[in-house]
């Protein structure tokens, strides 16, 4: 089921040893930006961690439940959303909610094809399918970014 991400959590020591995984050329760097990553499964949290960090992001999170997201946004803010729809409590709604209000970009990683789980406002926003790699990452940072 996971079976990308799993090829991607040796990277995961890596980067926890030595802080910054290098990054090949064609992929773009986003030093600097605040992501808050809102995932309950401590795997695919822990992988897309190391993901966004070999990028060049810094990661607050990842975080279980909307409470704990919600609070660490309002005590530091964030430059973007990497949100998992359904997580511990119920869904991430409010963090998106939240988000929105401070035109914050965000953006879901989910294993959900279909939006239903979201109220209608939020049905429209972009979608990652689980499971995930470094790429598709990428590129949904660079469209929710600006260069």
């Amino acid at each position: 089921r996971h079976w990308r991400l799993c090829r991607f959590l040796p990277v995961v020591r890596e980067a926890h040893e030595t802080e910054r995984v290098p990054m090949p050329e064609d992929v773009r760097s986003f030093d600097g930006v605040r992501v808050l990553l809102v995932e309950d499964n401590f795997l695919v949290g822990t992988a897309i961690r190391a993901m966004l960090q070999a990028l060049g992001c810094t990661v607050l999170g990842p975080y279980a439940t909307a409470a704990d997201a919600e609070a660490a946004f309002d005590s530091g803010g964030a430059d973007c959303g990497v949100l998992d729809i359904n997580i511990r409590g119920g869904t991430s709604e409010s963090v998106a909610t939240k988000l929105a209000a401070a035109r914050v970009p965000y953006f879901f990683v989910t294993g959900y094809r279909s939006p239903v789980a979201l109220g209608q406002e939020l049905r429209d926003v972009l979608r990652v399918p689980k499971p995930i790699d470094q790429r598709p990452l990428e590129e949904a940072l660079s469209r929710v970014l600006p260069a």
